[in-house]
């Protein structure tokens, strides 16, 4: 176990004994921390001026826990709430997403080892887990535009969730580094959708069209990705929608060596690599059409070469004002008219 202070917490750490205040105990061993139980705790250190200490499991600690299925089923209730709450978000389709979390739900039930794996993500490299889940979140919103089928969906989930497991045999020193990666560091990253690959041999109930979005998630449709150099027809299609999701996180999240960038300026990063090639055009555009990552008062151009401005963006309407002909189109309603690129 290991002794934190009440500012060294984050969510996801079991408490490996009780936490207790003048002998009544507040919070139990075994107890998964959230936000809440966290703020309680740092709540009682300010009461009494006292940065209490904590005791919390270690990784190698938490695998035998889940053979016990009270404690699984708690941390997948957990895991999905917090899937949950970074989907609660207007969607196309609610009651698709809710299947989907169910489905997620089933398979972490039968497949524990793949929860362990995620546990470990999640303790071993906050971001990591982070960004797996907001992938997961762009992947899900591609799918339902895509209108995948459900087996389709199920797999695109459970492999966007999965995609940078292998960053768990990654040093931290490397994924939080502040600055550039020298090439040997660099080589070392690009390893990771291999490791990702054998991490998941290793479990059931995952089928080839995951282990592909693990092992592809950075290959590029014109050959220049890694770690394969595959092109875009050796990339499993639901592959290249996690691609997508990858890069637009990527762009527009807080990490130790780049300030998070507006989201246009992620479409603009996909746009860009529709056009060199890199990434599917079919992909790109269905995510940019998605009101996520095109605000109001972004600049488009259409597939006819008008420029537009965004003027309402919703899962009913999507009015764009074309500049030069001075006139206002929802491209929801007018199907021949489609956005390219975000400008």
């Amino acid at each position: 176990m290991r002794i934190l202070t009440s500012n060294e917490l984050y969510k996801g750490m079991v408490l490996g004994a009780d936490f207790t205040i003048n002998g009544n105990t507040v919070l139990y061993k075994y107890q998964i921390l959230n936000e809440e139980n966290i703020d309680l705790i740092r709540s009682f250190c300010q009461r009494f001026n006292t940065n209490f200490n904590v005791w919390v499991l270690d990784l190698v600690e938490l695998k035998p826990l889940l053979n016990r299925p009270s404690f699984s089923t708690y941390y997948i209730n957990y895991l999905v709430n917090n899937l949950q709450g970074i989907f609660n978000i207007s969607i196309k389709n609610p009651d698709k997403l809710n299947d989907c979390i169910v489905q997620l739900r089933s398979y972490l039930n039968k497949n524990r080892n793949s929860l362990y794996k995620i546990l470990l993500l999640n303790n071993s490299h906050l971001y990591t887990f982070e960004h797996s889940m907001n992938v997961t979140l762009y992947s899900m919103l591609m799918g339902f535009e895509l209108d995948l089928s459900d087996s389709e969906m199920s797999d695109l989930i459970l492999g966007a969730v999965l995609h940078d497991i292998g960053k768990l045999k990654i040093n931290n020193s490397i994924l939080d580094k502040p600055t550039r990666l020298s090439p040997i560091e660099f080589k070392s990253i690009k390893q990771h959708p291999i490791y990702g690959r054998y991490i998941t041999n290793e479990l059931d109930g995952i089928n080839n069209n995951v282990r592909d979005i693990i092992t592809q998630h950075h290959e590029k449709c014109n050959g220049k990705g890694y770690p394969f150099n595959l092109t875009s027809s050796s990339i499993n299609p639901l592959a290249k929608i996690v691609t997508v999701a990858d890069i637009f996180d990527a762009v527009t999240s807080q990490r130790s060596y780049h300030k998070a960038r507006p989201s246009i300026d992620g479409v603009r990063v996909l746009s860009e690599g529709s056009c060199k090639g890199e990434l599917d055009t079919q992909v790109v555009n269905c995510f940019v059409r998605k009101s996520l990552v095109l605000p109001n008062n972004s600049m488009v151009v259409l597939n006819t070469g008008d420029l537009g401005l965004v003027i309402r963006n919703t899962d009913e309407v999507l009015l764009v004002w074309l500049l030069e002909k001075d006139k206002v189109v929802d491209l929801h309603k007018t199907k021949e008219l489609k956005i390219k690129k975000a400008v």
